[in-house]
């Protein structure tokens, strides 16, 4: 099977109603996609069992693709993936695949491979990257992979699960630090749950290539006017039985199988179209932790808003405080970016990571939305009143707009009010909708015209 399927187009910015996932191909580095890599290694899975045969599915992420970015920018960043699948593909057998998986990271298909042959193999795909430095137009760069394998069809049966078990060991691998390597090695998860995430991961995929994956909104309503003043897109999927499944249920799936990038990058094509499509709308989406450090999703943003930055002052991006912490200085970058474009910044579940405090002024933001465990029934917890109270205060002291989550009643909604909270969002002022009335009118007011 060829090792590139398509050339790079020359002309990657693509407009919000694109959907990048339906192609065989990659479009930056010609490489299979993730879709097709994933055919492909399904077909090599059957032919290793019915021939008794070993193969292998490694995982190359290129190491510190964020610090390369925000030094030399984003074009700078495409010439180093795009030069590092070249020099992984001309280091493999005519027989071997490779496609992009991820804004940084290569899968590999080994058809036949044995135990010191992979470890050939990893040698050669680092010698490969990091003998030589990239040329790009600013320069040389110097570049590096981390891999981590699994055995087919010993360490996986199915393509889903093969990939989940190359990331596990490439999260081994880093531990290493840059040019790890590491082979799957069974983990403490019980059977049954491996199962149900193999499960899940078959369903996300599908979901997400065949535009089931849909966004729910929910209002956030002033304090005073007590009016939507802007709207939560929340993540669903819906089934093909016609059921919908809320976001709590198969994010964490996702997160675990590397397919949050692809998750997050359908809710901001989503939610953008929206945006375009209703002027007079407002409009936030979640980002998980992990797109946060996903440069070719920011770069998305960017090319989506360019043309129209009126579109990106009517977003907000929320990243929840915990997902913040864990690597500050990347995502305190990645919000400064943001803004920079005239998009807002929320952090979501405020409170989760009281510690936090003393590093909220860095990260610049525009709004926190207090955590709801301690805003529902808060007339009836003294403790809770006055940890929202301290909460309220902080945020004013950073000149931060407050949302308070899962509202559920008025007596709670006033307590709020006093406190000084700028907005609601709850089951008590609106539920989460698929067909919100403001699309519902829009559309109809477009149709009789």
């Amino acid at each position: 099977m060829s090792r590139a399927c398509c050339a790079p187009s020359p002309n990657r910015r693509t407009r919000w109603h694109g959907s990048p996932t339906l192609a065989s191909c990659d479009e930056l580095t010609g490489h299979l996609n993730r879709t097709r890599l994933r055919e492909e290694l399904t077909r090599v899975i059957e032919r290793a069992i019915q021939q008794s045969r070993t193969s292998a599915f490694v995982v190359a992420a290129i190491d510190k693709l964020a610090i390369i970015n925000e030094t030399y920018g984003f074009d700078v960043a495409d010439e180093v993936i795009v030069a590092t699948g070249q020099r992984l593909a001309q280091s493999l057998r005519g027989s071997d695949s490779i496609g992009r998986t991820a804004g940084n990271k290569f899968g590999i298909i080994l058809g036949s491979c044995g135990e010191r042959e992979m470890a050939m193999v990893a040698e050669r795909l680092h010698a490969a990257v990091h003998g030589e430095v990239i040329e790009t137009r600013a320069g040389s760069v110097a570049a590096s992979v981390s891999i981590g394998a699994v055995w087919l069809p010993q360490g996986a049966t199915t393509s889903q699960e093969a990939m989940l078990h190359a990331e596990e060991a490439l999260e081994q691998a880093k531990h290493v630090g840059r040019n790890g390597f590491s082979i799957y090695a069974k983990s403490g998860l019980g059977e049954s749950e491996r199962r149900r995430l193999i499960t899940l991961g078959d369903e996300i995929n599908a979901a997400v290539e065949e535009h089931r994956l849909i966004l729910a909104y929910q209002p956030i309503v002033g304090a005073i006017s007590r009016k939507a003043e802007h709207y939560e897109g929340l993540l669903r999927l819906a089934r093909k039985d016609g059921t919908v499944v809320a976001a709590g249920e198969w994010i964490p799936a996702a997160e675990k199988l590397g397919l949050v990038r692809l998750v997050d990058r359908r809710a901001l094509e989503m939610a953008v179209a929206q945006l375009y499509a209703h002027e007079h709308i407002k409009l936030s989406i979640n980002v998980s932790g992990t797109t946060a450090g996903d440069q070719s999703w920011l770069q998305s943003f960017i090319n989506y808003v360019r043309e129209n930055r009126e579109v990106a002052m009517r977003m907000t991006v929320e990243l929840t405080e915990t997902a913040a912490l864990q690597a500050f200085e990347e995502n305190a970058r990645f919000v400064t970016r943001l803004r920079d474009m005239g998009c807002r910044v929320a952090i979501d579940d405020f409170g989760a990571g009281y510690t936090s405090f003393r590093n909220l002024h860095n990260l610049r933001v525009d709004m926190v939305k207090i955590d709801g465990v301690y805003v529902q029934n808060l007339s009836k917890s003294p403790d809770n009143q006055l940890f929202v109270r301290t909460l309220v205060d902080l945020a004013k002291n950073f000149k931060l707009e407050t949302v308070a989550e899962w509202v559920s009643s008025e007596e709670d909604a006033q307590l709020l009010a006093s406190y000084g909270v700028d907005y609601f969002q709850g089951y008590f002022f609106g539920e989460p909708d698929v067909s919100p009335a403001w699309a519902n009118e829009e559309t109809e007011e477009t149709a009789a015209q």
